[in-house]
């Protein structure tokens, strides 16, 4: 046997029976104001508050084949459901993956590519921390979310329009025209949208993504109100500004612009939905790309986030309390040589990281 596959054999012992795989301390201290209330009930189970007459579904389907039984020391508890997530830093180093893992990475992860059109691709990477109880049981699970902006305005399929963010943290689509003019695109009702045309500038691609995590991760408030069945701009827009300025130097390298809007609140949570997606055979931890303020109980994007992970990996998640992770069988009679696909180490490092686009 060769010393290599030696010693991969070590670290996979090593893995089935948990040696070494500390749970990451640093990640576990982000806790918000609303959790530090809730320790003083300390054994009392906590029930997520919703919208009046809102029921969330307790049952989770995924239609699978029949899985192979898991030894006890290499099967991985894996969740889904509603949850606080913090995050405190972007495009980390294999130093700060060490301490948040606690386990120690090999090497830098690469954020930065050209496609195949020539385009510069930045991939932003944001190490997302739940730390939480299902039961009695602690989980703390970290999960590399990837937001991927291109140095390249968005355009619809027909080249009609494009994408514009104004300064606070809006999109919206409109033609050549309009933007030149400062013209506010209207609905198909003919209100105006929520839009700011006095402010706007063109949107990057994948920049819309980006924004929804930081705008509710920074706790920043609406500048518009919804009167008379249209948007239209506060009074006092005080704290609203939310826009990136330094978008160009990100696509180099620099992404400090996002570094210090994290540092700027740093133990600040979100609401997201953690679920279970497959990936090269294998099942992980992916969250969805809506994010709630952990103040608000507005879930209809989410909900519609939801609903096209559905659709497009043939799921049928549904939005519910955070809970361990059940599958339950179809009627299908399985093939004999069928098998679940093995669940992934939460800890592990990934092969590569332009994964969970």
């Amino acid at each position: 046997m060769s010393k290599k596959n030696f010693d991969k054999m070590i670290r996979e012992n090593q893995r089935l029976n948990h040696i070494n795989l500390r749970m990451f301390a640093a990640a576990s201290k982000a806790v918000t104001s609303e959790e530090e209330n809730n320790k003083s009930t300390d054994k009392k189970e906590t029930k997520m508050k919703t919208n009046k007459n809102r029921k969330f579904k307790a049952s989770i389907n995924m239609a699978l084949s029949a899985g192979k039984q898991t030894t006890e020391g290499g099967s991985f508890k894996m969740y889904v459901g509603l949850t606080p997530i913090g995050c405190k830093v972007v495009c980390p180093t294999k130093e700060q993956l060490s301490e948040i893992t606690g386990r120690e990475w090999s090497k830098d992860m690469s954020y930065l590519k050209t496609d195949d059109q020539g385009v510069k691709q930045v991939n932003l990477t944001f190490p997302m921390t739940v730390d939480t109880k299902v039961g009695e049981d602690e989980v703390h699970l970290m999960i590399l979310q990837n937001i991927s902006l291109w140095n390249a305005p968005r355009y619809k399929q027909d080249g009609s329009k494009f994408q514009v963010t104004d300064k606070w943290g809006n999109f919206s689509w409109v033609t050549e025209e309009e933007f030149n003019n400062h013209t506010t695109p209207l609905s198909n009702a003919g209100k105006k949208l929520k839009i700011d045309a006095n402010t706007w500038r063109r949107a990057y691609r994948g920049e819309e993504n980006l924004m929804k995590f930081l705008k509710p991760r920074l706790n920043i408030t609406d500048a518009f109100e919804y009167k008379n069945g249209e948007w239209v701009l506060k009074a006092d827009t005080t704290g609203c500004e939310c826009r990136l300025d330094e978008v160009a130097k990100y696509f180099e390298g620099n992404v400090s612009e996002i570094q210090n809007a994290l540092n700027f609140m740093p133990e600040n949570k979100v609401k997201g939905f953690v679920y279970v997606d497959e990936y090269e055979g294998k099942q992980r931890q992916a969250i969805a790309r809506e994010y709630v303020n952990l103040a608000s109980n507005k879930y209809g994007d989410l909900e519609r986030e939801i609903e096209n992970i559905n659709s497009n990996k043939g799921t049928t998640f549904a939005l519910c309390e955070f809970q361990e992770y059940k599958v339950e069988s179809t009627q299908f009679a399985p093939s004999t040589n069928a098998q679940m696909p093995e669940a992934s180490n939460p800890f592990a490092e990934p092969a590569s990281p332009w994964t969970n686009q």
